[in-house]
């Protein structure tokens, strides 16, 4: 027997029902490890929590695609299902979008909709959804180790996404369009240029204009940005309105600091924005 949610009307079995309420709408974890105090919602979370973090098991499971590995056979299968297999048979009750697994599209509902920040940063107090998110921003902003290097010149980075993208701009080779003159490094980008361009996919439509789009994301931004004119972030020194709080603080350090703090390892010129600093080594350098 399926039962609605009283508080976000999503269908569940009924003995799933005290499951849901207590991950998704309560976040109780009555589960806790008896070494370092961390608190799952549940048993098999704070097992696999204790083989990962304190019991050091080496074993590592590949995925035979990608470079990804986990401890966890079970996460690898996941992963394949999900990025290469483009399984995603779990979709958000409230924007549609689908995920691999259950606990995925739980935590987007959390994270995105329900916008719960419980973890926060002990350095500046910036509150985040995810741990893995407050790792990273720590690593990324008040660590200041460089532990990412490229392999194919001397940049290193404190996170591997810039890395990633840093590899994709300089080193990757052109990965081209075979139906239009579209060129690119990065894959994704390739396939997403495919579905929008010549495939024409655009899956969610504006319900106040005839505008449409290929994720719930950007859907979203349009609404903001043109219907609802949404402009939360001001600059002090202009007055000028932008969207994000990282558009903003990229304006200010260009724009008024005047600080060129990206630099091109092949010559003296200094740029406010990584892309431009990018675009400048393709384009002048050849590289």
């Amino acid at each position: 027997m399926r039962l609605p949610c009283l508080i976000c009307g999503a269908t569940l079995l009924a003995e799933n029902m005290r499951k849901h309420v207590a991950f998704v709408h309560c976040d109780i974890r009555v589960h806790e490890c008896n070494i370092c105090g961390k608190r799952e919602t549940q048993a098999a979370r704070l097992n696999a929590h204790i083989e990962q973090k304190h019991l050091n098991i080496q074993e590592r499971h590949k995925c035979e695609v990608c470079p990804y590995h986990s401890k966890s056979k079970a996460n690898v299968m996941k992963h394949i299902r999900g990025k290469h297999m483009s399984i995603r048979e779990h979709a958000c009750h409230i924007c549609g979008k689908r995920f691999a697994s259950k606990y995925e599209t739980a935590l987007h509902v959390k994270c995105v909709h329900r916008k719960l920040k419980n973890h926060k940063c002990d350095l500046c107090d910036s509150p985040f959804s995810r741990v893995s998110a407050l790792n990273t921003h720590i690593r990324g902003v008040h660590a200041e180790e460089r532990s990412y290097a490229c392999w194919q010149c001397d940049a290193a980075f404190k996170l591997q996404g810039p890395l990633t993208r840093h590899i994709q701009l300089v080193h990757d080779t052109m990965k081209e369009c075979e139906q239009c003159d579209f060129a690119t490094t990065s894959q994704r980008a390739l396939k997403k240029h495919i579905g929008t361009v010549h495939k024409k996919r655009v899956d969610y439509p504006c319900a106040q204009c005839k505008s449409s789009f290929i994720t719930p994301s950007h859907l979203k931004l349009h609404t903001e940005a043109v219907h609802e004119k949404k402009s939360e972030h001001i600059c002090v020194e202009c007055g000028k309105k932008l969207r994000r709080a990282g558009c903003l603080k990229r304006h200010v350090k260009g724009v008024h600091r005047k600080l060129r703090e990206n630099k091109c390892r092949l010559c003296d010129s200094a740029f406010a924005q990584r892309g431009c600093m990018y675009r400048h080594v393709r384009t002048v350098h050849g590289k």
